[in-house]
């Protein structure tokens, strides 16, 4: 009943969000390859961190292949992960730069499908939601990883990686969309040992970011989140196909479950 009452007088029949999780990101564009094969196709996206890059991507008219290409060109995750050099951790973010060459609009509100993109405010501690503005900028925003770069400024606010307050940013679609469906790339597997201080670190941030999920994935009428992806880093580059296939795959027995 509650599911219903958030559908009605929506103003979009489908609606997807995608989480961060910087190179499982590419488990996105598999899953979008098979609901694009079965006719489920976003009026909007919204997306943070790597689900940002790609839910522009895709609304600037990319097919899920040439996204894959794009990625497994482009070093992504080098602009999304934290790293450890020996003077310092802030540098400027990247993001910008490397997708550039790949975008047919210089504004968010100029992409053919409607994208919204969220970062968080590292001065008020909330959700930035973003649907105009330069698309540079903001996807700088979206991408910086706390700690490791710089916030990005926006509309005076100094911003940083949406994932910090909300991983899988549904809330800005909640009761716009007849189906709203989440795509979350970060299922945390059981682990015996630590390995490490590295590991010690990225895995609680891991966690963190899951959290943020738990409170989200609620406003989705579908929750896609191949269990896979977990198997493998976040930043592990060697992996992308295999992040590839396994959001495919999912998605395909997902839908088929779902009479699709």
């Amino acid at each position: 009943m509650e599911k219903e009452k958030r559908n009605q007088n929506n103003t979009y029949q489908n609606g997807i969000v995608l989480s961060g999780g910087a190179y499982r990101g590419m488990g996105q564009i598999g899953a979008l390859k098979a609901l694009e094969e079965k006719g489920v196709k976003p009026d909007v996206l919204c997306g943070t961190s790597s689900g940002a890059i790609n839910s522009v991507l895709y609304a600037s008219g990319y097919t899920p292949d040439e996204m894959a290409d794009i990625w497994c060109k482009e070093p992504f995750g080098q602009v999304l992960e934290l790293h450890f050099p020996k003077f310092g951790l802030l540098r400027p973010a990247r993001a910008g730069e490397l997708m550039q060459p790949y975008l047919k609009h210089d504004r968010l509100e100029d992409l053919p499908i409607k994208t919204i993109l969220c970062c968080s405010s590292m001065n008020n501690g909330k959700q930035k939601v973003l649907e105009k503005g330069n698309l540079l900028k903001i996807l700088e925003a979206c991408c910086a990883v706390p700690v490791a770069f710089e916030p990005v400024e926006i509309d005076g606010e100094q911003c940083v990686d949406g994932g910090l307050v909300s991983n899988l940013p549904a809330e800005p679609l909640t009761g716009k969309c007849e189906r709203l469906i989440g795509i979350t790339v970060n299922p945390i597997p059981e682990k015996e040992e630590l390995g490490g201080l590295r590991d010690t670190i990225v895995r609680t941030a891991w966690i963190a970011l899951e959290s943020t999920v738990d409170k989200t994935r609620q406003l989705c009428d579908w929750v896609i989140e191949p269990p896979e992806l977990g198997r493998h880093g976040l930043t592990d580059r060697s992996a992308l196909d295999i992040f590839f296939n396994a959001g495919y795959e999912y998605t395909c027995h997902f839908l088929e479950e779902k009479g699709v």
